[in-house]
């Protein structure tokens, strides 16, 4: 009889072992990330997650940052003064050239697939998603990571960092209803 009930507990142990080391719902995901990822700043201003994501964009590439610019001084090289105004693409685009001269962005009036922004992560940059909800317009936030159960860090110049699922975030189920639109990225 304890042969038996030792066979029975080494067998279930085995089982137990063998299923949480297969089971993808307890597997361990590894983190990929931009070169850098500290040192993200808040918005100043409400309107201002454009500018604050080209800054996020921009320290992700250390290599040249021009610290002494700040929000305010790059609105107000970009718009003329420092006006509480959303950006478009493109002024978002020159905002990451104006806070890091060796960043040459791109931009994009589409997503980008979840392949190609994991190739963007691999090369050490990060993307802006440019994300739109029909009530409240747009918002821009920044993705510097990614797992491989295929969730992503973003970091979100109003709130902060937030991990979620990249197609929740694409379909608008993490942000209040806005969906991922367009792309920022180099």
């Amino acid at each position: 009889m304890k042969i038996r009930l030792r066979k029975l507990s080494i067998i279930l142990i085995c089982a137990f072992i063998s299923l949480n080391i297969t089971n993808p719902i307890n597997a361990k995901a590894s983190w990929i990330y931009t070169t850098i990822t500290t040192g993200f700043q808040k918005q100043e201003r409400t309107n201002w997650c454009w500018v604050a994501s080209a800054r996020n964009m921009a320290v992700t590439k250390v290599s040249k940052v021009n610290v002494v610019k700040s929000q305010s001084n790059v609105v107000q090289i970009i718009k003329g003064s420092i006006k509480n105004e959303t950006g478009s693409l493109r002024e978002t685009s020159k905002a990451v050239k104006i806070f890091n001269v060796s960043c040459k962005s791109s931009y994009k009036f589409a997503r980008l697939s979840f392949k190609t922004l994991k190739e963007k992560i691999n090369k050490g940059g990060g993307v802006i998603m440019a994300m739109q909800n029909p009530l409240y317009g747009g918002h821009a936030i920044l993705l510097y990571g990614y797992d491989s159960n295929g969730k992503v860090k973003v970091y979100d110049p109003k709130k902060g960092p937030i991990i979620c699922r990249y197609t929740d975030l694409r379909d608008g189920k993490t942000l209040s209803g806005y969906s991922y639109e367009q792309s920022i990225y180099y």
